[in-house]
């Protein structure tokens, strides 16, 4: 990884507050179907796990 963006996520990871922020967890994508690709997933993992 870059240094460049480990510090932009760094700089930026604060702004989104709460769980998001607190855990230190940021993923960067290319492009918007990667993007949506994530959210799906990240999502069906937070419905199925509780």
């Amino acid at each position: 990884m870059q240094e460049p963006i480990l510090r932009y996520a760094e700089v930026i990871l604060p702004s989104f507050g709460g769980d998001l922020a607190d855990e230190g967890h940021i993923m960067f994508t290319c492009t918007g179907s990667e993007a949506n690709d994530l959210a799906l997933r990240y999502t069906l993992f937070q419905y199925t796990r509780r």
